[in-house]
């Protein structure tokens, strides 16, 4: 949720992105923060811009979702009994 709401500028923008509600995305962000120990977003009513903290994670929320991917992939391969050699 938190990459959606970067890429598309808005908690609404984003919640339509991923087939949400947008109190659901707002609820995932504050979760996140909660989480993290740290806020990401900065609110002003319904305009909202990302914070300093959240630019700096970005690139971390970005390679967690690329491992998810990729696990999900892989997942897929070892469910299909797809032969491949997988190195760890």
């Amino acid at each position: 949720a938190f990459l959606a709401v970067v890429t598309t500028g808005g908690m609404t923008s984003a919640a339509r992105l991923l087939d949400m509600s947008q109190p659901s995305i707002t609820r995932m962000i504050q979760d996140l923060e909660k989480t993290l120990g740290f806020q990401l977003i900065h609110r002003n009513g319904p305009r909202i811009s990302i914070t300093r903290k959240g630019m700096l994670f970005v690139r971390e929320a970005e390679n967690l979702l690329a491992a998810f991917q990729r696990a999900a992939t892989r997942a897929s391969d070892i469910q299909q009994d797809k032969s491949s050699s997988y190195a760890i």
